[in-house]
């Protein structure tokens, strides 16, 4: 469940104030806080029926800045979101500690929180210990190259998260301590199944990287790698992974550069590839020659029911439109039978 965002005006005496939300009570009550000498608003807000969480707040010239020093989760509480609520480091590093040795949140979302590189590693030493969170989302946090190696170290010996979405971090991808320590680590995770890695700039390294992992990993179902610039050297590895039949089901390399050499060696792993469902290559550099190697393809392919080509093109133009409704013929059929049952896989007849 997504939280709620409040705005709070600073006033110059105390505040109690009764929120509803979901059914659940809120309150705000007004400290002061003699080190800065700024006014301190304690808030706690019900994130739903059974949660509701302490967090700490200064203003600040009207401005609203996020100091948690203690985060108190009740029991029974299964959801945390805190999007885009200026956490900062100590904020995190706060909720992290908070989450050691807890054994009811399941799904922390702290996206656009300005967590950074030490905010990402308070988070990550809590993860080695924490086998009950599942789900975790710190999209647009700035953790770089070494908050990035920080959660890969995690992943190694973490057992129970099973969706990690780190979207628009800037790993930078010539730093191996970042986007590589990541895909170094799905070759040893058996927990994760689905990761979201989009706008990081991976590049091809990074994309070869986590086509080698893929050959060994056996759980990740679902891997987001879009606008990361893994051009056609990056899905060419990426090729060679998918003819291995490896575990993944749903691809995304959206917005990468891809040309006809990238498509064409995708599409002649797809001949082969008997578990990925969803393949999603919009808005790439491709052309006729390489969708019509994917059209050929998707007819022998009988695993892949959703396949975009969408806002493609090369120098000799966009792919034609029977082209692409061939693709999505295809992909209907295989939807079909999949609805079906499994006596298509038999016959390969619709």
């Amino acid at each position: 469940m997504k939280a709620a965002r409040y705005s709070f005006v600073p006033t110059a005496v105390a505040i109690v104030i009764a929120l509803f939300w979901t059914g659940a009570v809120s309150t705000i009550a007004h400290a002061n806080d003699s080190s800065s000498k700024l006014e301190t608003v304690y808030v706690q807000i019900g994130w739903n029926e059974e949660c509701s969480t302490e967090s700490l707040f200064h203003y600040d010239d009207g401005a609203r800045k996020f100091l948690v020093r203690s985060t108190e989760i009740p029991e029974g509480c299964k959801d945390l979101s805190m999007i885009d609520d200026a956490v900062g480091e100590a904020g995190a590093a706060a909720i992290a500690e908070a989450l050691e040795g807890n054994e009811f949140l399941e799904r922390l979302n702290l996206a656009n929180n300005e967590c950074g590189a030490d905010g990402a590693t308070a988070i990550a030493v809590m993860l080695k210990g924490n086998t009950d969170l599942l789900e975790l989302d710190l999209d647009n946090n700035d953790i770089g190259y070494s908050g990035a190696a920080a959660i890969a170290a995690a992943l190694e010996v973490n057992t129970g998260l099973e969706e990690l979405y780190l979207n628009n971090n800037d790993f930078k991808f010539y730093r191996e301590a970042g986007v590589v320590a990541i895909a170094n680590a799905l070759k040893i995770n058996t927990a994760l199944e689905w990761l979201a890695l989009q706008n990081n700039s991976i590049g091809a390294r990074g994309a070869t990287a986590f086509a080698e992992a893929l050959k060994v990993n056996t759980e990740l179902v679902a891997l987001e790698l879009t606008d990361n610039s893994i051009g056609d050297s990056g899905a060419k590895a990426l090729a060679e992974a998918l003819k291995a039949d490896i575990a993944l089901e749903m691809l995304y390399i959206e917005e990468n550069d891809i040309g006809n050499e990238g498509a064409i060696a995708i599409g002649q792993a797809l001949k082969f590839n008997t578990n990925l469902t969803a393949l999603y290559m919009q808005d790439n550099n491709i052309g006729q020659a390489g969708a019509s190697v994917i059209a050929e393809a998707m007819k022998v392919n009988t695993n892949v029911i959703s396949c975009s080509l969408d806002n493609n093109g090369d120098d000799l133009g966009k792919i034609d439109k029977a082209t692409l409704k061939s693709i999505a013929q295809y992909a209907y059929r295989n939807r079909l039978a999949y609805q079906a049952g499994p006596v298509f896989a038999a016959t390969g007849e619709y």
